[in-house]
């Protein structure tokens, strides 16, 4: 599948003068300590949420659709918007069912390793397990992170894409819900 140019996110993920893009925004400040490590890793954040709050996590409410695709996801992926999928999930605990991340995430199945693609469109695991589990090469570069006021609770969010091979091939947006730094995640968190 050919790529096409984008120029929609303004710079190259491979520009390192251009800084994080986030690193500018006032809702890094607004963060506490759990919510800056969750909002701001560049890795996995599947497992470091197991290890705030003490349970293993999986997905639930899994759906995929094709077509009507958020502008913003399609403009900082460079492949044409009838080639692309918009899965949405949420984040819970095995043990618990409580729901710690809502996302919404849009690729080109195409552009996926075939296990991963597969893995994607048919199991309930998160991308970043799936990813590791194939052991697929990816960075992830952070578009953006704000704070989500729903029903005077402020909920944060971040989106980002996942590169692989050196190009966007996953857009991700993560609200994050307040049961990540509920007092039980806290307690966890100081105990390990």
């Amino acid at each position: 599948m050919a790529a096409r140019q984008n120029h929609a996110i303004g710079r190259s993920p491979r520009d390192p003068a251009a800084g994080p893009a986030w690193s500018r925004t006032a809702a890094v400040g607004d963060l506490g300590l759990l919510e800056r490590m969750l909002m701001t890793t560049d890795g996995t954040v599947t497992t470091l949420l197991e290890q705030i709050v003490g349970e293993s996590i999986t997905t639930s409410r899994l759906d995929h659709r094709a077509g009507l695709v958020d502008p913003g996801a399609a403009a900082a992926l460079p492949y044409p918007t009838d080639n692309l999928l918009t899965r949405t999930t949420q984040l819970v605990g095995t043990e618990t069912g409580t729901v710690y991340v809502w996302a919404t995430s849009v690729f080109c199945p195409g552009a996926l390793p075939a296990r991963v693609r597969t893995g994607l469109l048919t199991l309930g695991e998160p991308i970043g397990k799936l990813l590791r589990q194939n052991r697929v090469e990816s960075f992830r570069e952070i578009l953006s992170i704000d704070l989500v006021d729903e029903h005077g609770q402020r909920r944060p969010r971040r989106r980002y894409v996942i590169c692989i091979g050196g190009s966007p091939i996953l857009h991700i947006e993560e609200t994050f819900t307040v049961e990540c730094f509920s007092e039980r995640a806290v307690e966890t968190a100081q105990a390990n």
